[in-house]
């Protein structure tokens, strides 16, 4: 990861370009805003264990849901991360607004429903285009 000690510039949080970009805003969402980045490896594995996916898979998902226009007006890529977050770890309310809210606090519930349950629905727009049907195959290979 080519980032200088303060971190990669500001970019748009709209469309993010680079995996840089991601790790410094999951970074905020981590609560390790003020933490000087790791090797890429180190940080992949905090990303990873956070968000249950790598930052690719996340940027892809991105595009992809921009691609279809499945993304909603006003939404920016922290959203996603919340809405990653919200799936993997699945928490109550409570802990759910304090994790999404970062080095900046607890957000308000009505914000992390507002955000998180329309993406969770544009993601699940997405299974026909993603997802591979194989149980033919198994069907195929089993009946050998």
């Amino acid at each position: 990861m080519d980032v200088d000690e303060n971190g990669p510039p500001p970019l748009s949080p709209r469309d993010p370009e680079d995996c840089a970009h991601v790790y410094r805003l999951a970074k905020d969402v981590q609560n390790r805003s003020g933490i000087e980045f790791g090797s890429e490896k180190s940080e992949d594995s905090l990303f990873r264990e956070f968000f249950g996916c790598g930052v690719p898979v996340a940027i892809i998902t991105w595009n992809r849901l921009a691609g279809m226009d499945l993304i909603p007006p006003g939404f920016i890529f922290i959203h996603m991360l919340w809405t990653l977050l919200f799936m993997k770890c699945y928490p109550t309310e409570g802990p759910a607004t304090a994790l999404a809210g970062g080095s900046k606090g607890k957000i308000d519930p009505k914000t992390l429903r507002k955000y998180v349950h329309p993406l969770i629905y544009a993601i699940s727009s997405l299974e026909p285009y993603v997802v591979r049907i194989c149980v033919l195959t198994y069907l195929l290979l089993n009946s050998i």
